[in-house]
């Protein structure tokens, strides 16, 4: 291709396309380099956060729930009655049936009592 055959015209359009081109990808650079570190700084800074306080507070709710059974199962007069009996095994439905229902209360995997 040859420069002098090409008119002033064309030119003048080529540079101003290349000019336009150039700015473009030059703006569109700029702009995906800013969102992509105010995404990141945001999900540093505000997301990653919240999401860990939401996990640690859900644990802490499980604890706390868990520690109420345990606290309700070693104060219970009628557990605390059939073991100083020596673990009656008349008895030892109505135990089973008691853990039953606190586990179907809690929403619990497992509910079991041991002599200390």
């Amino acid at each position: 291709m040859n420069l002098s055959k090409i008119s002033i015209k064309q030119k003048f359009t080529f540079s101003l396309m290349m000019a336009v081109i150039v700015s473009t990808l030059l703006v569109g650079t700029i702009s995906q380099w800013n969102a992509r570190e105010l995404v990141s700084e945001r999900i540093e800074t505000v997301e990653l956060p919240n999401l860990l306080m939401k996990i640690r507070n859900q644990i802490d709710k499980e604890i706390s729930l868990m520690q109420g059974v345990t606290e309700q199962l070693a104060s219970d007069s009628f557990i605390q009655h059939w073991m100083e009996d020596g673990y009656d095994p008349q008895q030892e439905s109505y135990v089973v049936d008691f853990l039953q229902r606190i586990q179907k209360q809690h929403n619990l995997t497992n509910v079991s009592v041991a002599d200390r």
